[in-house]
């Protein structure tokens, strides 16, 4: 996961703070020109805001309103001019009884009034730009003309202002949905890589912590009657039994977010204890703030995720989905790991069912080694076979293409003719594949797969080394090692691979080992390395061979799998070994 940043519950206050309620030295100036253009003591530029007029321009005015800047009380003559859009003029305020309760009157002891209305950049009445004397007075036409004239101005700033709040509102808002979208692709992305229970479990811990900042986290499932966390690493310290082994019956949002598969936000322990009281005395001291995530599998909720958090938390809508959301792929996971559990536990037994029981023999001892790829469904083409008919001992190794259940299957197929022309009639490795090819394509299987079939012919008397026989489609050469500890490939190149063409010729390649000479089979898995040649690692299964050609067979198989086995990540490694005895 490269994806680090973390998820903030962040608000944005009533105004968006654009236009704070404190002084705001551009108003101030409006302010200070309105007083010189009426000849009054003190102006103000008020705006609306749901927390009561804001009066970010003064001039004239005491405190607290010189630094406060926040009336205690709507104002009567503001309402007006949402109301009727015009200008409002009071020469003698205590002559209205309407304007008599104003709290300009109240908190400014205003006794004259003059004010024009300030519109935003939709036209809509914002606020006021007023001016109050202390006493009855017349104001002017040329001091309400002024004044409406500067009120315009004023108005521009604060549609500038209205704008600007647009603008950073909306990049505020994308910037959170572009962050919220990584995270929810990083969710995806990091789950799709899980394959069991457990490492699932990992992911959300890893994504909760990096992601969603949380200090603890748990995935829970129900197993044997109630709900256990798979990890309890991540569960608080201080109380992690508190969080596992929760019975379905339990008065707990845990088992209730199963029942009806709504998740549960608490911002704060005590609002989580006001709908749970039973929990009082068995919540964490470390928790202040948790949330129980539902996860649906197969279509029923089987558990939840849990989340903890140090301090109070308030989450908004895009956080609250982001958690679901992570719940909802973890679900995802959760149903792949099963699926992929089921595949593998049917190819397993098939696989396990194709692999055949080596013959015994008084010409050689046999043994072989299937171990299959940790990195897909742990089954896959890889196949061997031997069988003792006709006077000869037939080996057989082929890999069908692919590692999963289908490639097991193919395999099946062809294994299962092959062994059947074997134990039929005596036949030359060359002539088996071949037939082999054309029932394949002739049964509109044409499954693509390598094989090699080496015959193994003892001799009867002393001395006289036996004869092998062998042909290959399209797969890796045997290795013999003689007694010595000399090891080689045979001599002899491969043919055309199955599945392809029924009519590609073969030819048998034949030559003669002696007493206690081993004969290694295998699957490409055993030496294909990307960092490194086919023929070079060839060599090294030499070299190793060589190096354990006196210990018995089965030893010898063990330690070359175990030397040559760093493939085994990508690839199934079949290997099937005959060592010949000395004539009796």
């Amino acid at each position: 996961m490269t994806e680090t940043a973390t998820w903030r519950d962040e608000r944005s206050g009533g105004s968006d703070a654009t236009i704070p309620a404190g002084p705001d030295d551009e108003f101030d100036r409006f302010a200070s020109i309105a007083c010189r253009v009426a000849d009054a003591p003190v102006a103000l530029v008020m705006l609306h805001d749901p927390d009561g007029p804001i009066l970010p321009g003064a001039s004239g005015v005491a405190e607290p309103y010189a630094t406060r800047r926040r009336m205690s009380l709507v104002d009567t003559f503001s309402t007006d001019f949402v109301r009727t859009s015009r200008s409002v003029v009071h020469e003698d305020v205590l002559a209205d009884p309407h304007a008599a309760g104003s709290a300009l009157v109240s908190e400014l002891g205003a006794l004259a009034y003059a004010g024009v209305p300030l519109t935003d950049a939709d036209g809509t009445v914002a606020g006021v730009l007023c001016v109050i004397d202390t006493h009855a007075r017349d104001f002017t036409a040329r001091q309400l003309a002024d004044l409406t004239d500067l009120a315009a101005i004023c108005s521009s700033s604060v549609a500038a202002r209205s704008v600007e709040r647009r603008v950073r509102s909306t990049q505020h808002r994308a910037t959170r949905i572009s962050r919220l979208n990584r995270l929810l692709l990083m969710f995806s992305e990091a789950l799709g890589e899980t394959s069991t229970v457990e490492e699932i479990a990992a992911t959300v811990t890893t994504l909760a912590h990096s992601a969603l900042g949380v200090i603890a986290s748990a995935l829970v499932l129900e197993r044997d009657g109630e709900f256990v966390a798979i990890d309890d690493a991540d569960l608080p310290a201080d109380r992690p039994g508190d969080y596992t082994g929760i019975a379905r019956a339990s008065d707990h949002p845990g088992p209730h977010c199963v029942i009806d598969r709504k998740a549960r936000f608490f911002a704060t322990k005590a609002r989580m204890l006001d709908e749970y009281a039973t929990l009082e005395g068995t919540t964490s001291a470390l928790v202040e703030a948790e949330s129980y995530l539902p996860v649906v599998l197969d279509g029923q909720a089987r558990g939840w995720i849990w989340l903890g958090w140090e301090l109070p938390r308030e989450p908004i809508a895009e956080s609250r989905e982001l958690k679901v959301a992570l719940a909802r792929y973890a679900g995802q996971a959760l149903d792949r790991a099963q699926l992929l559990r089921e595949r593998h536990e049917v190819a397993q037994t098939l696989q396990e069912a194709m692999l055949t029981r080596l013959p015994k023999t008084d010409a050689m001892t046999l043994a072989a080694r299937y171990v299959p790829a940790s990195a897909h469904e742990q089954v896959g083409g890889d196949w061997y076979d031997a069988i003792s008919a006709h006077g000869v001992v037939t080996l057989i190794i082929g890999d069908v293409v692919g590692h999963n259940i289908e490639a097991a299957a193919q395999m099946g197929h062809l294994r299962s003719i092959l062994r059947g022309f074997v134990a039929d009639r005596h036949e030359d490795p060359a002539m088996l594949l071949t037939r082999l090819d054309r029932a394949n394509l002739l049964l509109d299987a044409a499954t693509m797969a390598t094989a090699v079939v080496l015959q193994v012919e003892p001799s009867a008397e002393p001395g006289v080394p036996a004869r092998i026989t062998w042909s290959s489609a399209g797969h890796p050469s045997p290795v013999v090692v003689d007694a010595d500890g000399n090891a080689r490939e045979v001599t002899g190149t491969s043919d055309l691979l199955l599945g392809v063409s029924a009519e590609a010729p073969r030819r048998n390649h034949t030559e003669f080992i002696g007493p206690g000479t081993s004969i290694l089979m295998f699957t490409d898995g055993l030496v294909e390395r990307r960092w490194s040649s086919f023929n070079d690692m060839v060599s090294e299964l030499c070299t190793v061979a060589s190096r354990h050609a006196r210990k018995d067979l089965p030893t010898m198989l063990d330690l070359i799998v175990s030397e040559m086995g760093d493939a085994r990540e990508k690839d199934d490694v079949a290997v099937l070994a005959a060592r010949l005895h000395p004539p009796t």
